[in-house]
């Protein structure tokens, strides 16, 4: 069930199925927020050479939030 409510949405958002430029414009924010849309792009880009986003920031955007989230984790980890 959680997976059908959170991680459906971000696939349909990433631009994994249709460019991100091609959705209306109010969703754009929840694409560009998505860290899903910054790996689809760098896959692209390594894959094709075709990307949206600077490759770097994708990587970035990527490690960040790989690092918050074992932050996070590790966290919540600990305290148990």
């Amino acid at each position: 069930m959680v997976m059908n409510f959170l991680i459906q949405p971000m696939i349909f958002l990433s631009g994994a199925f249709y460019p991100i430029e091609m959705i209306p414009k109010w969703l754009k924010f929840f694409g560009k927020i998505n860290p899903l849309t910054y790996g689809i792009d760098a896959m692209r880009y390594f894959s094709l050479g075709i990307n949206e986003f600077n490759i770097y920031l994708d990587l970035t955007i990527l490690i960040a939030f790989s690092i918050t989230l074992v932050a996070i984790g590790s966290y919540l980890f600990a305290k148990e």
